[in-house]
């Protein structure tokens, strides 16, 4: 007979959440503090902290504050990605290991958290031009309410083609989410 022992892996600890939670809304107030402030003190500062990045060759400060917000909108996309895992990998822990009715509210909690905080860290990636990352990481984490939105005008013009796509692709798990918000919003797609 054989023991195993269940371990907890790293990706599956409450507090990593946490942590990568604090860097999304980090990164995401830092973007829109350089988007907001074009000022000579922003641009002297991002030319410093590009330059720390040891890039190839000298930038001017436009060039070098261009690349920043890039990679900080990729790195905004990253996170959002390794976020929605990490509770992905926690509930499947908790659902794995819970056996008390202590251990069985903390399930509910995170299932409401992740709930609440999966559309916050998706739809912000529309207006900083990383749409498709927005819709693939709706798609993988099944936010059936942001793939809705997303397709229905957040992220451009309705798009029938995609919709339809969603609803062959996940059936009446979409369905039941569109024509929800169809009412509503009181909104028919022409």
């Amino acid at each position: 007979m054989h023991v195993f022992t269940l371990v907890t892996r790293f990706s599956a600890v409450a507090e990593l959440i946490d942590i990568l939670q604090a860097q999304y809304e980090f990164t995401e107030r830092t973007l829109r503090e350089l988007s907001r402030d074009s000022d000579d003190v922003t641009m002297a500062s991002t030319y410093t902290v590009t330059q720390d990045m040891d890039l190839d060759e000298p930038r001017d400060s436009a060039e070098s504050s261009l690349v920043l917000v890039n990679s900080l909108k990729d790195q905004l996309c990253d996170i959002a990605d390794v976020l929605l895992k990490a509770f992905v990998e926690r509930k499947g822990f908790l659902e794995l290991t819970s056996t008390t009715a202590q251990q069985q509210r903390e399930l509910r909690a995170l299932e409401e958290r992740y709930h609440d905080v999966r559309p916050k860290v998706i739809k912000p990636l529309v207006p900083i031009g990383r749409t498709e990352s927005a819709f693939q990481l709706a798609e993988q984490f099944g936010d059936f309410k942001s793939l809705v939105e997303l397709s229905s005008g957040l992220a451009q013009a309705p798009s029938r083609a995609r919709i339809q796509y969603y609803i062959g692709k996940f059936r009446e798990e979409f369905a039941y989410v569109l024509f929800a918000w169809y009412i509503e919003k009181g909104a028919w797609l022409v």
